[in-house]
């Protein structure tokens, strides 16, 4: 077992989107675990994001095989802050496992799930195109 949790966080934008995803994460439990000491790394981050003013943002889990709750309420509340601001966070690339504890938690009716980071940002896009036709 790790003696140390460590997260290494990359940021990408495209145009107004944010991507988020991770080069590293060793967990508790072993690498790709994102477990609490790694969220709250990743929670100050997100928030930090959001405070610059950041509304669209996409996570990417490509290398995450496992998640604590603690994760998928930190992302469950930055959803509901992200909305306020007419903004909203998605993710892709979820490995079954972890898409099978967001369903346990109910966060899948919650957050938005895509296969890729295209579809992803893509998703956004159309969001877009819809609020100009208003």
């Amino acid at each position: 077992m790790p003696e140390t949790a460590k997260i290494t966080i990359a940021r990408e934008d495209q145009g107004d989107i944010t991507i988020v995803s991770f080069t590293e994460c060793l967990g508790e439990e072993g690498k790709g675990h994102l477990d609490f000491k790694n969220t709250v790394t990743l929670r100050t981050f997100l928030h930090n994001l959001k405070k610059i003013g950041r509304r669209h943002i996409i996570i990417d889990m490509g290398i995450i095989t496992k998640i604590c709750s603690y994760a998928v309420g930190v992302f469950v509340a930055l959803v509901q802050g992200l909305r306020e601001m007419s903004g909203d966070l998605k993710f892709c690339n979820l490995q079954q496992r972890v898409r099978d504890t967001f369903e346990s938690t109910g966060a899948i009716h919650v957050v938005e799930i895509l296969n890729s980071k295209r579809e992803a940002v893509s998703a956004f896009q159309k969001g877009e195109e819809k609020a100009d036709e208003n």
